[in-house]
């Protein structure tokens, strides 16, 4: 009633609020009520144009619960979706390592923030990472990478030159309530002084194996931030039903 009322002394009204299908699934909808004159200015009905906006307003409220989770973490984090690999949250630390902003990788795939260098034609770095991240999607389980070469652009009040860097990376599921994976979280370590000391003294190969096992230990440490995000999921979720219910739109919709 208050939005055909606002529409028909606005001439519109647009609001967002939870509905439920005829078969009782939900979803966040967002609608625009018009209401329609006639030559004369007389109202003769309203039009509804409804969209379902249920993966905006799950992404949002992802957002924010993995800011809380993971933006002042000590680590170098991502968390990704594993349908594209979207980045959906980021530690303040990876930012400042990689010299970039939240507003410029939230929203965008791993790729497309971690790209090989082009100057480089044999560089296969982003296809490691490929391959890496799609192993804990097909799998369910962590995986831990070799150290990669990922170059880093310099600010451009610097130059904007790549700046070459080395990085020891984990993959790593967080379940989701079926045993599916939910998100993936990436977890890097700037490893470029150590990869640079060994290679002056001739002991490449052994950096890179020291490397590893190190790695297969910070896979215990994401290990405890996918229970913490799970379990935090767990009450997230719960706690959303319990404030959706009253707002639910009980009328069923009706075919146009």
């Amino acid at each position: 009633a208050r939005e055909l009322a606002t529409a028909e002394k606005n001439g519109a009204s647009s609001d967002d609020r939870w509905q439920e299908r005829k078969d009782g699934a939900r979803f966040w909808a967002s609608g625009v009520t018009t209401a329609l004159r006639d030559a004369n200015g007389q109202l003769r009905g309203f039009a509804k144009v409804l969209r379902d906006n249920t993966g905006r307003q799950a992404a949002e409220a992802a957002r924010l619960h993995f800011r809380s989770l993971f933006e002042s973490a000590p680590g170098l984090y991502l968390v990704l979706r594993p349908e594209d690999f979207t980045i959906v949250a980021a530690s303040d630390t990876y930012l400042h390592s990689m010299r970039t902003r939240r507003e410029e990788i939230l929203g965008r795939t791993l790729f497309d923030v971690i790209p090989d260098d082009p100057s480089d034609p044999d560089a296969d770095g982003v296809r490691n990472l490929r391959a890496s991240v799609e192993r804990v999607k097909a799998t369910g389980r962590a995986d831990v990478m070799a150290v990669q070469r990922y170059p880093v652009r310099r600010p451009s009040a610097e130059g904007g030159q790549l700046e070459e860097r080395w990085w020891s990376p984990v993959n790593s599921p967080v379940p989701g309530p079926a045993g599916e994976v939910a998100y993936i979280i990436h977890r890097v370590e700037d490893v470029t002084p150590f990869i640079r000391h060994m290679t002056a003294e001739a002991r490449e190969s052994e950096a890179h194996q020291l490397l590893q096992r190190r790695a297969q230990h910070m896979e215990a440490e994401i290990v405890l931030r996918a229970q913490e995000l799970q379990h935090a999921n767990d009450q997230v979720r719960g706690l959303s039903e319990a404030l959706e219910t009253p707002a639910i739109e009980r009328a069923p919709l009706q075919a146009a």
